[in-house]
């Protein structure tokens, strides 16, 4: 069974279940960052405003591989409409007017080249090789973040330029999303659940000017690499270190920032972010194969 046809059998099954309460199961593929493309089916309920999406490549990769059947996929699909129906009363009172958006617009950075399918239906930037593009915040909470992407229609319909969605974003998200930096070192050894004395390695031969690796994202770790747009935030860096900064986009969750004053090292560090995106990293968190050099005296970005 081909994908498609699992979808549209997964389809036919929720509408024969759900029909009888009032909903509409269709399905469709959507175009997520990166151009990736997902299969997902959307359940409308008759009068209300929200219409969840749930994405099916685990359950036909599951069903595939005869570890659920049919009805046990359907049977969870109902579980998780059932979770998403208790707390949808928060969306009731969601109000998409541009008075009631303004405090909740954000900004994120994503992949210019991997995503001009995705940019001609939305309002951007350019920023570097990436773009900057924008979203309305509907709900933070630590089960996640759910938001809505501001599209071209939503733009027209608000009457207002990007350049104003720029101005409120570049207020809005270091508010709502306050920046987090972090020794890479530090975590590495959290992670081993171990303090770096226990190392069998002496403080000499790990040597006492080590360079900083610093992981900069947000405080909720979600496309916490738009902080390198934060007002004077890469700038501060610097001057703390007195050097230039390399800047390996990690992710668009993440930013890893070295300092460092060899420019002619940019075209490996590139290579090695390119090497760990293709390996390492799923297509659709990809920021960009490349690195780049921040030079503190010019206050410039260079890739």
């Amino acid at each position: 069974m081909t994908k498609e046809q699992f979808t549209e059998q997964l389809t036919e099954r929720m509408q024969e279940l759900l029909s009888s309460e009032g909903y509409e199961v269709s399905h469709d593929v959507f175009m997520k960052n990166n151009d990736v493309s997902r299969y997902g089916i959307v359940i409308q309920k008759q009068g209300e405003l929200i219409s969840p999406t749930i994405y099916i490549e685990n359950y036909y990769d599951d069903y595939i591989h005869m570890k659920l059947t049919m009805d046990e996929i359907t049977n969870q699909l109902l579980s998780i409409l059932h979770n998403i129906r208790e707390h949808a009363e928060q969306y009731d009172s969601l109000a998409m007017d541009f008075e009631s958006c303004q405090d909740k617009i954000i900004y994120r950075l994503i992949s210019t080249k991997k995503n001009q399918k995705i940019l001609r239906g939305i309002p951007h930037i350019p920023f570097l090789n990436m773009s900057i593009t924008f979203a309305v915040v509907c709900n933070l909470s630590s089960d996640g973040l759910e938001s809505l992407r501001i599209s071209n229609e939503l733009l027209e319909k608000w009457d207002v330029s990007v350049k104003q969605l720029y101005q409120l974003a570049k207020e809005n998200t270091p508010r709502i999303f306050p920046v987090r930096i972090d020794s890479l070192e530090k975590i590495i050894f959290s992670y081993l659940g171990m303090e770096r004395e226990a190392l069998p390695i002496s403080e000499d031969q790990l040597g006492k000017k080590e360079t900083p690796l610093l992981l900069i994202t947000n405080e909720s770790g979600i496309n916490g690499a738009s902080v390198l747009l934060y007002e004077d935030l890469i700038q501060e860096l610097a001057e703390k270190y007195k050097s230039n900064l390399y800047i390996l986009p990690s992710s668009v969750h993440e930013i890893i920032v070295i300092p460092g004053d060899d420019i002619k090292m940019l075209p490996g560090l590139a290579t090695m972010v390119a090497d760990i995106n293709k390996k390492h990293v799923s297509r659709e968190e990809v920021l960009a194969d490349t690195a780049f050099y921040y030079d503190w005296k010019e206050k410039k970005f260079i890739y």
